[in-house]
Order: structure tokens, then sequence, then C-alpha cells
């Protein structure tokens, strides 16, 4: 899909659940995607965190250079952040097309939680209380991440948040 980047699936799923993992996988075009799943349980965010930034370490370790990271929860935006990488928020529920192709990230940041903006593309970002990345949005201020740092993307109709994210990684300039 990149090239001669190689990518990894990272998750802090148990071992147990490898059978649905790889059966989302496969259903997203991703089967062929190596996992590293987790050893023993992470039932919180902090220790989901404390996995996932050890599972980058140990990549680098063993010669991989992690340049982006995509979760689709607080925990997953800490640890990669937290690692310096270039993170990618996706939120899973379909969202009306004016508001498709990704969130300004610089909204992360932001007090204000009314209104709306566009960024440089003309694509409507959303700040309002139905803002389907409040949870991420607090969380990611609540521990000073840079907001340049997070893109935010959700599906839309006839545009799937993984196209988003592909086509996002593509341009990359570390990729």
């Amino acid at each position: 899909m990149f090239g001669c980047v190689h990518q990894v699936a990272l998750t802090a799923r148990f071992q147990s659940c490898m059978k649905n993992t790889h059966r989302w996988l496969a259903a997203n075009g991703l089967d062929e995607m190596p996992v590293m799943f987790a050893t023993q349980m992470h039932p919180y965010d902090h220790s989901r965190i404390a996995f996932k930034a050890a599972a980058i370490q140990y990549l680098q370790d063993e010669g991989w250079e992690p340049v982006a990271g995509v979760g689709d929860r607080p925990s997953d935006l800490l640890a990669y952040s937290r690692c310096d990488l270039h993170t990618l928020a996706v939120c899973h529920t379909v969202m009306p097309t004016a508001f498709a192709g990704g969130v300004d990230s610089d909204d992360v940041g932001s007090d204000s939680d009314s209104g709306s903006d566009s960024d440089s593309s003309g694509i409507g970002t959303r700040r309002h209380q139905g803002d389907p990345f409040a949870d991420l949005r607090r969380a990611c201020r609540a521990e000073h991440v840079d907001p340049a740092s997070v893109s935010f993307f959700q599906a839309s109709p006839g545009l799937s948040v993984w196209r988003q994210v592909a086509d996002a990684l593509m341009r990359t300039p570390a990729l």
C-alpha cells in the first residue's frame, strides 16, 4: 500500500481477541498486515498507553522507524504522541459530506466548542456539542498534546475513514 514502508498493527487487545482482530483487518483490506498483540490484559488507558509506548520502543530497537500511529481511543492518541509519531485519530460513525475529509488539527487545542470553521481545502471542520471527537480532544488537552501532531478523520458517505487515513499517510513527509 505504501511502497517500501512496512506497516504493523499494534493492538492492546489480548491474544484471545486474535480471531476477531484478523477478521476485522481482512474485512478492511489489511489482512497482510502483521499484528502485535498484548500478552496480558490492559483494561485501563494508562496500561494501554504504557503497552503501546513499549511496543513502539521495541520496534525502534529492532530497526523499525515508526512515523505514524492510527487509533480511535484517547490511549492511542496519547501513546503515539508521547512517542513523537504523527498521530491520526479516527471516528467510525459516518458524518455528513460537508464535514468529511478530516478535522483541522488546530481545532484540538481550541477552547471553543461552538461554531464551525473551514480548513484550507474548504472542507468544514466541526466544533460544536455534536463533535464526535470531543472526548479525544479533551484527552489531548488534558495531556498537553501538541494539536499539530493530531489529525482527525471520520467516515462520510462514499469516503471511508481508512481511505482518508491512507491518503493522509501518503502525504506524510517521513513516508
